[in-house]
């Protein structure tokens, strides 16, 4: 039996986040600089489901704090753009799974960040990916869909 939670956590292990762009979604982009990796060295992390900084009560008071408001789409995207541009540079630490498919990261900063398993519009909630622009990158995914359900293509 494969360990599914295992290739999560050692995917990530020890990935700094590099940069971030936002297009309907953020997709974070997280780079390793060990040369001798089993995992790939950059990954793509696409957001499609509700996501946080913090508890989700201290998330909301934030977000209710900001000086000026999201002025169209989502409420908090601003907020979660500023706080994902603060993280730039720092490692993930430590990685759950929850049972519902829901990614809690913890970096470096002592930021713990948390993604979603359960998405009612898009398709997946969250998408991890090799870069494909690598030399000898694969199509290596693990996806969480809409319900929770993480499927892993490692060809």
């Amino acid at each position: 039996m494969i360990d599914r939670s295992g290739i999560l956590k050692e995917w990530l292990a020890n990935m700094t986040i590099a940069a971030f762009e936002y297009a309907a979604m953020f997709r974070i982009r997280l780079e390793s600089n060990v040369r001798i990796r089993t995992t790939p060295n950059v990954l793509y992390l696409e957001l499609r489901s509700r996501a946080f900084f913090g508890s989700y009560t201290e998330w909301t008071s934030l977000v209710e704090s900001m000086p000026y408001p999201a002025r169209r789409g989502e409420l908090d995207y601003p907020t979660f753009a500023y706080r994902i541009m603060l993280c730039i540079g720092s490692d993930i630490i430590k990685v759950e799974i929850l049972d519902d498919g829901t990614l809690v990261l913890l970096t470096s900063d002592n930021e713990e960040i948390t993604i979603s398993g359960i998405e009612d519009v898009w398709e997946e909630s969250w998408i991890l990916t090799e870069s494909s622009d690598l030399p000898n990158a694969s199509k290596k995914q693990i996806i969480c869909d809409s319900q929770g359900e993480i499927s892993f293509f490692l060809e």
